[in-house]
């Protein structure tokens, strides 16, 4: 048996081994305990502080695995409650031709580095606009940058992360009126189209002054 939930819906999914759950010490935030047991019957109990948690939990239980053929073997007795040392954990990941990697990659492609990359921990991906310092698109985009973004939005909230949108200004006026007006229109069409925007970071340089 393999049991996930939340510490609160624990006496609903962990049944005889509720008990034994909750007397792990109760992780932080976004956190989670982790316990495999081989009597009365083999069992891994992941029970996360929140969502996030279960997930890093699931995470972890895949990491101390063994596939053998035809079966997993997890250690018994394996006991663990922890939660992240640190509030931030992410990555950038610029659907642009820089890199030499991310351009050439499909949604499907995108999708599953990011749930690895939350199996692991992290909680927060950034996206980047289509205008940045390189060149808009590459011969090796399946599909536009701008629907890219998108679609990386929708990725990224599916499973509970945070969407970072490291944003330059790339624009040459932020002096008159009319320039300023472009580069919010830019914005608010960008923005509107995204599912989940929860922080914005704007770099001062390299590029944008």
């Amino acid at each position: 048996v393999i049991a996930v939930g939340t510490r609160g819906q624990v006496r609903e999914f962990a049944g005889p081994f509720a008990a034994e759950v909750e007397s792990t010490p109760a992780p932080g935030a976004e956190g989670f305990s982790l316990v495999v047991k081989h009597e009365p019957q083999v069992a891994a109990i992941i029970c996360g502080s929140d969502p996030r948690g279960v997930l890093y939990g699931v995470g972890r239980l895949l990491r101390k695995m063994e596939l053998r053929p035809n079966s997993l073997q997890a250690p018994a007795g394996l006991r663990i409650a922890t939660a992240p040392k640190f509030p931030l954990r992410g990555m950038q990941l610029g659907y642009r031709p820089k890199v030499n990697a991310y351009d050439a990659w499909s949604p499907e492609q995108f999708d599953q580095y990011i749930r690895e990359l939350a199996l692991f921990g992290a909680n927060s991906i950034e996206i980047l606009p289509p205008r940045t310092d390189d060149e808009r698109t590459s011969p090796h985009m399946k599909i536009p940058p701008l629907e890219m973004m998108v679609k990386l939005s929708e990725i990224i909230d599916s499973y509970g992360l945070d969407v970072w949108v490291w944003y330059p200004n790339m624009g040459k006026d932020y002096v008159k009126e009319a320039g300023i007006a472009a580069e919010l229109a830019e914005r608010d069409d960008v923005f509107r189209r995204l599912k989940r925007v929860d922080h914005v970071l704007v770099p001062g340089g390299d590029p944008g002054n």
